[in-house]
C-alpha cells in the first residue's frame, strides 16, 4: 500500500477490463471518491470526481489534495464504472492508500 504525506496528490489507478480480461473503456464514465477507511466519511469534495483517461483501460484520479486537516491513517479510493454491459469484471474498483505522520 502506498503512503502519502501532507501536500501530496495521490495518483490513484484504476482498470477496466472486458470478460477476457482485456483492458476496455467504458461506454460512459468512470467517477472517484476518497472516504477514511475506518469511519466511511467522504473527504474528496464530491462523490462523483471524474476520473481522467491514461490509456485504454487505465483511467487515474489525481486531484485531491491531503492538507493538514486530514488525519494520519488509511483512505480508500473508490472507483464507480458506468457501462452499459461490455466492462464485465468489477463496477467497482477500490485502492487503499495511506495519509502518513510528518
Amino acid at each position: 500500500m502506498k503512503g502519502y504525506y501532507v501536500g501530496a496528490k495521490p495518483k490513484l489507478y484504476c482498470e477496466t477490463r472486458d470478460i477476457d480480461g482485456a483492458l476496455v473503456d467504458p461506454d460512459t464514465s468512470i467517477t472517484c471518491a476518497i472516504y477514511e477507511e475506518d469511519t466511511g466519511k467522504l473527504v474528496s469534495a464530491t462523490a462523483t470526481e471524474t476520473a481522467a483517461k491514461e490509456s485504454t483501460g487505465v483511467y487515474y484520479y489525481d486531484s485531491w489534495l491531503i492538507t493538514s486537516s486530514h488525519k494520519v491513517g488509511r483512505y480508500l479510493a473508490i472507483f464507480t464504472i458506468t457501462d452499459s454491459g461490455h466492462i464485465t469484471r468489477d463496477k467497482e474498483c477500490s485502492v487503499p492508500f495511506e495519509v502518513l505522520a510528518i
